[in-house]
């Protein structure tokens, strides 16, 4: 089938190419954003933003990456996701002094993409908790 293709321009290859592997099934957007969601949720837990902005940069579309991204999040809140990314790193930073400990949590979870309001929700919480 390729080589019915060569004597098309560069774009009309490409093009055709691409429609023949949708047709088979090899390029799928809406398959490869949930998966790469769904792994991203259970490998390195994120934020939606930080998700968001990944699967924009490979390419996919916004509507579709964010259906996808709510589905990997199984129904938890941004913040239950942050409060369970949390936990595990306040407990390793116990023995810091209580100010050090916050800027510490506070840059992690905003590197991983949650919002700032979420953010300063958790370590309130956390500091509750104590």
């Amino acid at each position: 089938a390729i080589a019915n293709l060569l004597p098309l321009r560069e774009g009309e290859t490409i093009s055709s190419i691409l429609s023949e592997f949708k047709r088979k099934g090899l390029v799928d957007d809406v398959r490869f954003a949930r998966y790469f969601a769904t792994r991203q949720m259970e490998m390195k837990p994120s934020g939606k933003r930080a998700i968001l902005q990944k699967l924009k940069a490979k390419g996919v579309d916004l509507n579709l990456a964010s259906q996808a991204v709510e589905q990997a999040s199984e129904g938890k809140s941004e913040l239950e996701r942050a409060l369970e990314v949390a936990h595990s790193r306040w407990t390793r930073l116990q023995d810091l002094p209580g100010a050090v400990r916050q800027r510490r949590l506070l840059g992690f979870l905003s590197r991983r993409g949650f919002s700032a309001e979420v953010v300063f929700q958790v370590v309130r919480q956390l500091e509750r908790e104590e």
